[in-house]
């Protein structure tokens, strides 16, 4: 697993430490749970990224980017 250092502000600090589990094991909990409220599949968004496309051409790989970023529930 990648380790990854972050600065954080001073006023940060004490909200983390009252947090009583690993800062790191409380992202991954939160990021569980919102993947498991995510209502659409990697397939469910490729098909309203092709809704989305439609009247788009030649699609670029950035416009793909694009959609994808504005109709991602993420």
């Amino acid at each position: 697993m990648l380790n990854v250092t972050i600065e954080l502000p001073d006023d940060v600090l004490p909200i983390i430490e009252g947090l009583d589990v690993p800062l790191s094991e409380w992202v991954t909990d939160r990021l569980r749970d919102h993947a498991s409220g995510t209502t659409s599949s990697f397939a469910g968004e490729i098909i309203a990224d092709a809704v989305l496309a439609q009247d788009e051409t030649p699609a670029s790989p950035e416009a793909v980017d694009s959609r994808l970023g504005r109709s991602a529930p993420w």
